[in-house]
Order: structure tokens, then sequence, then C-alpha cells
């Protein structure tokens, strides 16, 4: 992942990561990491330094929401029938939950 600066036209690689899927906010990157089984990682924007979150394998979308103090992820569930799971992950002590219902995360927009 890279960054660039509009003003200078600089290009900064700002994370080393197998990266599939990302979202940002004003301070980190939340990101399925390929190289560890799609789980979730965040990286600081500024340092570049990765912590892993959740083990959350094959997540194929992260959604930031503002004004939320969590962010949502989606994942392959391996269960037949099942398809693709719904998380919830809270900013604020980092415990995470399975969504069990569209409805569940639906509501959690209003």
């Amino acid at each position: 992942m890279f960054s660039l600066n509009l003003d200078s036209h600089e290009i900064q690689q700002v994370l080393n990561a197998d990266i599939s899927h990302y979202a940002c906010d004003d301070f980190y990157v939340y990101f399925s990491n390929q190289k560890d089984n799609g789980f979730l990682y965040r990286a600081n924007l500024k340092t570049g330094e990765q912590t892993f979150l959740a083990p959350i394998a094959n997540a194929l979308n992260v959604q930031i929401l503002q004004g939320k103090p969590y962010f949502y992820a989606r994942a392959v569930d391996p269960s037949p029938g099942v398809g693709v799971v719904t998380y919830r992950i809270d900013t604020t002590n980092w415990s995470y939950e399975r969504l069990m219902y569209y409805e569940d995360f639906y509501n959690t927009l209003k």
C-alpha cells in the first residue's frame, strides 16, 4: 500500500503486506491479510505497525461507518449453505461478534 502526496507527487510505501480487502479511517487501515488466512489486521498509517485484530478468516469486505465505535467485516463461512457472514468489531476494546442475520447489520445503521 502506497500514499501519494498530491502537492509534491511523491509516492511513499505505507504498508508492506499482502492486502486483499481494506478500509481506512484517519489513523489506521483495517485489512484482510492474505499471508495469514485472510485474518483481520490493522496498521497505523504513520508508522506502518501491524496489529492482529481477529481470527476472522477469509475476510471479503471491511466497512467503516463514520461516527460509529465499530466497523464491519464480511467473511466466507465454510459451513454448508451459509455463504457469507458479517462481524461487528468494536474499536474501543477490539471485541467482535458475529451477526446472525442481515437485519442485525441493517438495524445498527440506524
